[in-house]
């Protein structure tokens, strides 16, 4: 039987970037900010990874490339943290929500003349609360803008409480009070109250634009 190479390509591109997905929405925001801190607070330069020219093998590639390419993404998102026009935080509804491949698919209110516009790729903090200020909201997650249609936007949402590890020698794991965090945004968008009690608020974090074919073997 012959072999769909384009087929099995498409195949191995849509597997890597589901885990891209999984990997960066179940990052912890207030987590991220503060491993932030603390790497600002240290009196060093940071040593950056070496990129070989040569690898023994596709594990050891993805070993050494997959990390820079999600540090390349965190910079991305705290970069913005302190910019001088912070971004309006929005009040949506939740117009519909279902589930595949492990996310939460969400379908929230957005208005055309919003000052703020918002495009595929877009990252937004979700949270139940209002950020207002320095305050931070205590149930909250990422979601990714897929794709706007007429007067709503279509949003990813990874909201599962197992960590999916970016290497095999990475260890990274989930607070208490995050994984309540999630269940919480859990119960709000996947409930069956009236859509004035499924509000949510989105601030827009940052937007990342990575090939996920280079994360395929």
């Amino acid at each position: 039987m012959a072999i769909d190479k384009g087929k099995l390509q498409e195949e191995e591109e849509a597997s890597a970037g589901t885990r891209f997905h999984k990997i960066i929405l179940g990052w912890d925001y207030k987590q991220l900010a503060k491993e932030n801190e603390r790497k600002s607070r240290k009196d060093s330069k940071g040593k950056l990874s070496v990129v070989k020219n040569t690898y023994k093998d596709a594990d050891d590639y993805f070993e050494t490339f997959e990390p820079l390419l999600f540090e390349e993404v965190k910079a991305q998102i705290l970069q913005n943290q302190d910019a001088e026009e912070a971004s309006v935080c929005k009040m949506r509804l939740v117009m519909e929500c279902s589930e595949a491949d492990e996310f939460h698919i969400l379908l929230v209110t957005y208005e055309h003349e919003e000052d703020e516009s918002l495009a595929p790729n877009d990252l937004l903090l979700l949270s139940i609360e209002e950020v207002k200020g320095s305050s931070f909201p205590s149930s909250y997650g990422f979601a990714v803008v897929e794709n706007r249609q007429s007067n709503l936007l279509r949003l990813r949402m990874y909201l599962a409480e197992e960590v999916v590890q970016i290497t095999e020698n990475t260890k990274y794991s989930r607070t208490q009070p995050f994984i309540q965090s999630l269940t919480n945004m859990r119960s709000l968008i996947t409930s069956s109250a009236s859509l004035l009690d499924k509000r949510v608020f989105s601030l827009k974090v940052s937007c990342y634009d990575i090939d996920t074919s280079t994360l395929s073997s």
